[in-house]
């Protein structure tokens, strides 16, 4: 996960939540995605990994991955794309992200 943000649509006055992933694809490229991810800001936080499936130009995320069954080349290369997002405070995905329908955050 390199981005999290609250998009304009909301549930039961939550927004949703939209995530930029990093992707590294079978012919090693770095690829982004962004893929919606509800509203429950404590599900995954930047730099999470996470499982996806892939195909073609789309992802569906299968849950978080852990960092130790990365392989090194993988890793490296997702780590480095990770400076691409952006920092948010602790309190983002709480009070913030509730309180607010769509407010940029920076």
């Amino acid at each position: 996960m390199i981005d999290i943000a609250p998009t304009t649509t909301t549930v039961n006055e939550s927004p949703v939540l939209e995530a930029t992933v990093a992707v590294v694809t079978e012919g090693g490229s770095v690829d982004e995605y962004i893929e919606s991810i509800g509203t429950d800001g404590r599900k995954y936080i930047i730099g999470d990994f996470v499982r996806v499936k892939h195909h073609m130009h789309d992802i569906d995320l299968m849950g978080k991955a852990d960092e130790n069954v990365i392989s090194e080349d993988v890793r490296s290369r997702l780590i480095r794309k990770r400076g691409v997002g952006i920092s948010v405070p602790d309190s983002f995905m709480d009070e913030e992200v509730k309180s607010s329908n769509s407010d940029q955050f920076l």
